[in-house]
């Protein structure tokens, strides 16, 4: 029996017109994850924190504490307020990256996820006027981070060519606290951290172009800081001071290397987004360093 050539056409169609409406559902379905997974994102964080600073805290009355800033004398060196810059910046781009994956846009996606981190930040500052004291310049370290986060998701000349990035590696004096009391608290492990401005030499105008200068898609030029041997404090009596270090050196650049061993895969760009915020331990080799102690 042959079907009528108006049949085919009402089927085709019909399977037509299905098919837009079954994409603009997967790709809503896809939109509703996201989001979710941006909240679980936070609830993570608030549970760690929670762990981290004040499950066995003891309360005071909401106080205001000095702030040392970058100050050589100050109870972590200066690398507290870094800390805090990185940390915004890190799960502002993180959770502008789940949400972009899913379709939506980069701008509005980025002030999003800028929004909800300095939200939580804020009520974790708050929270610490009540243990620790509040400090302001953590507030604009906070802010700093979220707004660097913003700029290098949406202008993509200076996402090329820099990178802001924590090396950490646990130090002896944290895992001998962890072994102690069970401490979670790697955020205040200032010792194992290394705060990393990378610039990717391979973006450079023509430098990757020449035989002579492939190399340079694999290395950055780095400037570092770091705070060592404040916090967690080491056991009486000292051995070593502790100390502020600005340094400059040559590191590994992850992102390049995974681009040309792997193809185009959601593992590479998943890979290229944690060395977007994170920097293996012993890949920088440093030429040039200044020191400083308070002691």
């Amino acid at each position: 029996m042959r079907v009528p050539a108006i049949v085919i056409s009402a089927l085709i169609s019909t399977r037509a017109a299905a098919q837009p409406e079954a994409l603009e559902a997967e790709n809503n379905r896809a939109k509703v994850i996201a989001g979710a997974s941006v909240g679980a994102i936070h609830i993570a964080y608030a549970t760690w924190s929670y762990f981290a600073w004040y499950r066995d805290a003891d309360s005071e009355d909401w106080h205001i504490e000095p702030s040392s800033g970058l100050q050589v004398g100050g109870y972590a060196g200066g690398a507290d307020k870094l800390g805090h810059v990185w940390s915004n910046y890190a799960l502002t781009r993180a959770t502008t990256a789940v949400l972009t994956t899913a379709g939506w846009r980069r701008l509005p996606s980025s002030l999003v996820s800028a929004g909800l981190t300095e939200v939580a930040f804020t009520l974790t500052e708050i929270q610490d006027g009540y243990v620790f004291g509040f400090d302001h310049e953590d507030i604009v370290a906070n802010v700093g981070g979220a707004a660097l986060a913003v700029v290098m998701d949406n202008v993509p000349a200076v996402d090329r060519l820099f990178d802001f990035r924590l090396q950490y590696f646990p130090s002896r004096d944290y895992r001998r606290t962890f072994r102690e009391n069970g401490s979670v608290d790697v955020g205040q492990d200032y010792t194992g951290q290394s705060y990393i401005l990378a610039l990717h030499l391979g973006a450079l105008p023509h430098m990757s172009e020449s035989d002579y200068t492939y190399w340079a898609r694999y290395v950055d030029f780095a400037v570092g800081f770091e705070a060592h041997h404040y916090a967690p404090a080491p056991p009486e009596p000292r051995e070593v001071a502790p100390r502020q270090t600005l340094y400059l050196g040559l590191a590994i650049n992850m992102q390049g290397l995974l681009n040309e061993l792997f193809d185009d895969s959601r593992g590479r760009r998943i890979g290229r987004g944690v060395f977007e915020v994170y920097s293996l331990p012993y890949t920088t080799l440093r030429y040039a360093e200044a020191s400083r102690s308070p002691m």
